[in-house]
């Protein structure tokens, strides 16, 4: 279980990356979290990863209370994560396949492929979590749809909602 508690993250240049953020997502769910550039998805993951630790509120992953974990804790608890990022943040220590980033930088049909793939590992119980700007690719598929707007959470559709996308106004149901 992932669980979010009055998440607020503040940069120390001032910037507000997420302003009480409540979220919840059960073990086994799968979840997109969509958003247009720069509105506090990178630092949603980077909070899950504890790559960052918010400037206030909690976050717990899976009995980690990840606002009181020590350095020595995070990488016995980043070894229960799995992560595909969409740059190329390659681990020298890791073979290729290991390295794989899945839906950066390729056509619209792999990345269809792609979150198929995803989707049969969460029926065999996995927590997924995709971050995502691809609309298009989002409403083909019948999972829970979270939008972030400006640090917030703005919308939090479960399975079956319908997200229209327009290019001024971003996600609207």
């Amino acid at each position: 279980m992932i669980e979010f508690r009055d998440v607020s993250k503040v940069y120390d240049n001032g910037t507000v990356a997420l302003k009480n953020v409540n979220l919840r997502i059960d073990r086994g769910e799968f979840v997109f979290i969509v958003g247009a550039s720069g509105a506090g998805k990178s630092t949603f993951l980077k909070t899950i990863m504890r790559e960052e630790v918010p400037s206030s509120g909690s976050i717990m992953i899976n009995n980690y209370d990840l606002t009181k974990m020590s350095k020595r804790e995070i990488p016995y608890y980043r070894r229960t994560l799995g992560i595909v990022f969409q740059d190329f943040r390659l681990i020298p220590k890791m073979t290729v396949y290991d390295n794989v980033e899945p839906t950066g930088n390729v056509d619209p049909e792999m990345s269809y492929e792609i979150v198929e793939l995803l989707d049969r590992i969460n029926e065999n119980g996995t927590t997924v979590i995709m971050v995502t700007h691809e609309h298009e690719l989002v409403k083909q598929f019948d999972h829970r749809i979270v939008v972030i707007d400006n640090g917030e959470v703005v919308s939090d559709m479960a399975n079956g909602g319908v997200l229209h996308y327009d290019s001024k106004t971003g996600y609207q149901p």
